[in-house]
């Protein structure tokens, strides 16, 4: 199968799996009951920003999703209750939701993994400074970042927010029903039929 058929393949099973969420979010903390898990706070300006995890817990789920920003020039209020579209997608940043940064700290992969997401839509993370006395924590994953090129493809699942001023999300899990990301057996199987089925068209 071809790349523009495969692409096809996931517009597909996007289009069939978009859901409408709410997700609740605790303040702007990495205590127990915040919304920040592992990762660093880093400056920005005149702003403090956090490059990490996003703790939220989806209405009806009992344990929180692990998020990531993709839209880093929005603003996710915290603590809030945010409508969401959930689609799952098939692309370089499933990939890096899933890779293995190597670094000496979780609080530096997750923050390497945040950064290369923002990297990856457009922003320039060299503008990201440490934040208080955690140099070389920031540093360390700002070259981790920089010098990351993925090539690999996975599942993820984009959480797109109702109101367009809020960040936009995305996570290894689709957290709508408990159901997670399609397995690569799962993804084979799936465009395998679906390309049966597009032969079997051309036929008639």
């Amino acid at each position: 199968m071809n790349l523009k058929t495969l692409a096809a393949a996931s517009a597909i099973l996007a289009a069939t799996a978009s859901q409408a969420v709410i997700v609740n979010f605790g303040g702007f903390t990495q205590n127990p009951g915040g919304a920040l898990g592992e990762g660093l706070f880093v400056q920005h300006g005149t702003l403090n920003t956090f490059a990490g995890q996003i703790l939220g817990t989806v209405q009806g789920q009992s344990a929180p999703t692990v998020f990531f920003c993709i839209s880093p020039d929005k603003v996710l209020p915290l603590p809030a209750s945010i409508d969401y579209d959930v689609t799952l997608a098939y692309g370089p940043m499933g990939a890096v939701l899933q890779h293995a940064f190597g670094l000496g700290t979780a609080n530096e992969n997750e923050a390497a993994r945040q950064l290369e997401l923002w990297q990856m839509v457009g922003d320039d993370i060299s503008l990201y400074q440490p934040s208080g006395g955690n140099s070389t924590a920031v540093n360390a994953a700002k070259t981790a970042a920089h010098g990351y090129s993925e090539t690999g493809s996975a599942w993820y699942a984009i959480y797109t927010p109702k109101n367009g001023n809020t960040q936009t999300l995305v996570t290894t899990s689709y957290q709508t029903t408990g159901v997670p990301v399609p397995e690569p057996v799962t993804v084979g199987l799936f465009v395998s039929g679906l390309a049966a089925a597009l032969r079997r068209r051309r036929r008639r």
